[in-house]
């Protein structure tokens, strides 16, 4: 499970904060791809055996210290790059 935990974090929460940082996805988006997040977690990508959540998705989103394994949020993650590029382009900073 530990393992599962890193993959995510370091790949599949990662993966599309560069589309993120250009356009504002639709939630439809948001919830496809924590769907592959949910079962990978869970079942470890076989989808053809069915297992039951062990926690709450919003338990496992908490940060470390309250319990959680701290796995971002990838509708905050898209409107903080957002505002960041918005926030950039109203100030006139380049990098």
């Amino acid at each position: 499970m530990a393992r599962r935990v890193v993959l995510i974090k370091a790949l599949l929460t990662t993966l599309p904060l560069y589309q993120y940082a250009v356009i504002l996805a639709l939630t439809s988006i948001h919830k496809q791809i924590e769907l592959v997040i949910r079962v990978f977690l869970w079942q470890g990508g076989k989808v053809e055996t069915k297992k039951l959540s062990l926690v709450k998705w919003g338990e496992v989103t908490e940060p470390y210290y309250k319990g959680g394994l701290a796995i971002r949020i990838l509708r905050i993650m898209n409107l903080a790059s957002g505002a960041k590029i918005t926030w950039r382009f109203i100030i006139g900073k380049r990098n």
